[in-house]
């Protein structure tokens, strides 16, 4: 995927990065028990989905994979100055092309598993060359 097609995804990776970081708020300040901060329950006991997981549950499984890359960039900071924004994401996506995907539903689950997904995608667009942060 080239570069530009990323930077293309600005809203996706805002949309994620504001839902991550109204999870990671909840999990702070409410004190919720962890199984409770990806699903809720209701009265029937049936689940019910986190914003989070909703919306990245609605997404192809090529968009979450764009997502994942991101995210692994933003936690690993494993890049070189004289890379440019693409040469880093075609390592990560390589790399993790070699280690293979999962079902649709494990990588939502591995992406709504990590308390600082919002910090990891705003770390991992600034490495290749665009914010979303507000």
């Amino acid at each position: 995927m080239k570069i530009s097609d990323i930077w293309d995804r600005e809203k996706l990776f805002r949309e994620v990065f504001l839902l991550a970081k109204v999870k990671r708020n909840k999990q702070q300040y409410e004190d919720l028990t962890e199984s409770a901060l990806n699903v809720f329950q209701r009265a029937d006991n049936s689940l019910i989905k986190s914003p989070l997981e909703e919306y990245l549950t609605n997404l192809d499984l090529e968009e979450l994979k764009v997502i994942k890359t991101v995210m692994y960039i933003g936690r690993d900071r494993d890049y070189r100055d004289n890379e440019s924004f693409q040469e880093r994401y075609d390592y990560m996506w390589n790399y993790l092309n070699r280690k293979g995907w999962g079902t649709k539903e494990l990588e939502v689950e591995i992406l709504c598993g990590k308390t600082p997904l919002d910090d990891y995608l705003e770390e991992g667009c600034q490495i290749l060359g665009f914010r979303i942060a507000i």
